[in-house]
């Protein structure tokens, strides 16, 4: 009897013991496979971010800064024009500025996308002396294909409150989906107007160019006697500028001799 129950007893904690070891499988298998499937998603979802990332074409703004001495100011001016018509270009904004030492000129050129770097070369090469030359490329094909799908939906919504619109029957279902509407409207021409800009920058880059020439006549280098000759007729202006300050409080001057006279006369009395 007594080998019959121990025999019973092993045989339970043989079973009990396989039991244990199929559910820690099953549980570990479940664990595995679990961990299988997020790594399998997160590849997914790098891979759908990468195939975005390659469906979206480049969109590049152009900028450039020029600044650089030229031989003769006259010249070089009627080159750089000649220039920008060349290559379909135009003049956004100019400043032209002459002091006895220097004459200079500042433009804005608006230029092809595709011309950019050949005119950026080619004006270059009229310098005398390059002082300092940047270009910005900055990518925006993001944001434009972002603004594009935007568009897309928004289009979409305005297109369904049209057709609720013709569907409306009271006078407060007509109000509430009109102003849906005109909501939608505005929100629509705000991203058109963003996108028409992205395309102007796209399509036409921006060079600026500040280019200079010293005037060999008044750039000289000043002696004692010239430094002289300057210090007093600077002397002079400030004295002349200080007697027309004084005659533009003349006011205020007669105002302060009264009351002096008036006090002096007080303290007199006392």
């Amino acid at each position: 009897m007594k080998n019959l129950k121990f025999l019973i007893t092993v045989f339970l904690a043989v079973i009990l013991s396989c039991s244990n070891k199929d559910y820690d499988f099953e549980e570990n298998s479940a664990k595995s496979s679990d961990s299988y499937e997020e790594v399998d998603f997160q590849k997914n979802e790098k891979k759908s971010n990468s195939e975005l990332q390659k469906k979206i074409p480049s969109k590049i703004i152009k900028t450039a800064s020029l600044n650089f001495e030229v031989e003769n100011f006259e010249i070089s001016k009627i080159q750089i024009n000649d220039l920008i018509k060349k290559y379909n270009s135009y003049i956004a904004d100019e400043d032209e500025n002459q002091n006895n030492y220097r004459l200079s000129n500042k433009i804005i050129i608006r230029c092809l996308s595709e011309n950019f770097d050949t005119l950026i070369n080619e004006i270059i090469k009229i310098s005398k002396k390059l002082d300092y030359k940047k270009i910005n490329l900055k990518d925006v094909g993001e944001e434009f294909f972002d603004i594009e799908t935007r568009l897309k939906n928004k289009k979409k919504v305005e297109k369904r409150y049209l057709d609720l619109l013709e569907k409306a029957n009271t006078i407060d279902e007509i109000l509430a989906v009109e102003e849906k509407a005109r909501v939608i409207r505005e929100e629509i021409e705000s991203k058109e107007g963003r996108l028409k800009f992205l395309k102007d920058k796209i399509s036409y880059s921006t060079i600026v160019v500040y280019y200079y020439k010293y005037s060999e006549k008044n750039y000289i280098k000043k002696n004692f006697f010239n430094e002289f000759i300057d210090a007093i007729i600077y002397g002079w202006d400030i004295f002349l500028s200080f007697i027309i300050g004084i005659f533009h409080f003349w006011v205020f001057i007669i105002i302060i001799i009264i009351l002096i006279i008036a006090i002096k006369k007080f303290i007199i009395k006392k």
